[in-house]
């Protein structure tokens, strides 16, 4: 959401959705749609979508993104 905020999106992203046009929100882009997320801290996000994305408990197994290890 900061860097959002300091590219000066969030206008923008909340202009096309309310324009009805088609949003892609993939991972985090989807995050962000919703009122707040637990990923990495406890964030306000655009409160589009209501409700909060949790973080998923430790130790759970998840996919990991390939450019990790």
């Amino acid at each position: 959401m900061a860097s959002l905020q300091k590219l000066k999106l969030v206008d923008a992203i909340r202009q096309v959705i309310a324009a009805d046009r088609p949003f892609l929100g993939i991972c985090i882009g989807l995050q962000v749609l919703f009122s707040r997320t637990e990923e990495g801290g406890d964030y306000e996000c655009l409160n589009i979508v209501s409700g909060k994305v949790k973080r998923l408990p430790l130790g759970l197994k998840t996919p990991i993104w390939a450019g990790t290890k």
